[in-house]
């Protein structure tokens, strides 16, 4: 393994390199080692940012397994390394204040308000250090509803936001919902159609599956389903499980899954009885048991925490990755071994992480910019 602090790019072998050769070598590290090392060398973090070393580096990582990404308030977010079963840190810019990271999509962060107004977001690629302040959306102020979309073939990324034009000046209770979209493309922000007017958007940021975005609401529990290509919300139908609680939609290869608690019963002193994985059957709209958390992992993870504790969940490949903002462990659930783990503890996260904990799968790519 190479020791960081006896690597300069100026002195000894790596100094006679010729550059297109330095490329090649520095091209075959690990991201996570990558990005250690530039901070130490200016020659190397010069190197990273070239158009040629992405091109070259992005042809060697092209399989590269995403990271299960944990964010909240403040200017970091906390990655597991599946591969190297390791947490890392990767910083963020520095952006307006109330702004945090409200949804990704391959190596795209995506910032926001969604506690007060809001009518300006923020996209980055965290890792080339990629900003862009996008321009005001056209109506919306309050934001329920924000998803992401990259499309890594064209090097470009769609933004949907659900929202409010601002607080109702007379009844709070009385209140129209507008979505709109942006395009990296044409850089614009257009109107598309109405999300359902009683929707009552809940904390789950939602999932992108099969070019569809799904996200629950709430008072009671449903899903509801935008569709990109006609610009139109639509109520899935899918009748709920009973007794569930603070649901998580995951996407795994194609397949909507949700990851919530089972109540003993429906009333506000009810106890977890447990935390289970459904699938939902598109062809009839049911959604069926996958698995349900093994009683071991059950009793030293979730039994202490509150019923309303919400449950941050993200699928990868075939994992299953959930946890809480009141645990430092996250519990993984592979469906094709129907195996289930502990990630080690999460000692970089920062302690003071609060309910607005979100989760998303995190691509490590150099290739595209904000």
């Amino acid at each position: 393994m190479l020791d960081q602090t006896d690597i300069t790019m100026n002195h000894g072998p790596w100094g006679t390199l010729p550059e297109d050769l330095l490329d090649r070598v520095v091209a075959r590290l690990p991201i996570h080692t990558l990005f250690q090392l530039r901070s130490i060398n200016k020659k190397l973090n010069s190197i990273i940012y070239s158009d040629g070393f992405v091109k070259l580096y992005t042809e060697n990582w092209m399989e590269m397994q995403p990271w299960f990404l944990l964010t909240t308030v403040g200017n970091m977010v906390c990655t597991f390394n599946l591969a190297l079963n390791k947490w890392h840190n990767i910083p963020l810019p520095i952006v307006a204040p109330r702004m945090r990271v409200v949804a990704a999509s391959s190596s795209l962060l995506c910032f926001g308000d969604q506690i007060g107004e809001c009518s300006v977001l923020s996209v980055c690629n965290p890792l080339i250090k990629s900003v862009r302040d996008l321009p005001p959306m056209l109506h919306v102020r309050l934001i329920h509803k924000l998803a992401i979309l990259a499309d890594t073939g064209s090097k470009s990324y769609k933004i949907m936001v659900a929202g409010e034009d601002g607080y109702p000046p007379d009844d709070p209770y009385v209140y129209k919902l507008s979505t709109e979209v942006y395009d990296s493309t044409t850089r614009q922000w257009t109107m598309t159609g109405n999300p359902l007017p009683d929707a009552k958007f809940g904390s789950d940021p939602g999932v992108w599956c099969n070019g569809l975005y799904y996200c629950i609401t709430e008072m009671p529990y449903g899903v509801v389903v935008y569709d990109p290509d006609q610009g139109v919300w639509s109520d899935a139908k899918a009748e709920m499980p009973k007794f569930l609680a603070t649901p998580s939609l995951v996407q795994c290869q194609g397949r909507l899954l949700m990851v919530g608690k089972v109540l003993s019963r429906a009333t506000t002193l009810a106890t977890t009885e447990s935390i289970r994985i459904w699938e939902l059957k598109h062809a009839t709209m049911e959604w069926i048991e996958v698995q349900k958390l093994p009683g071991r992992l059950y009793t030293a993870f979730l039994e202490p925490l509150a019923p309303s504790t919400p449950i941050v969940g993200v699928g990868l490949g075939d994992l299953v990755c959930f946890t809480t903002h009141l645990s430092p462990h996250a519990i993984v659930h592979n469906l094709a071994t129907t195996s289930w783990h502990r990630l080690p503890t999460n000692s970089l996260f920062p302690s003071d992480r609060n309910f607005h904990m979100l989760g998303f799968a995190f691509e490590p790519r150099l290739d595209l910019y904000a």
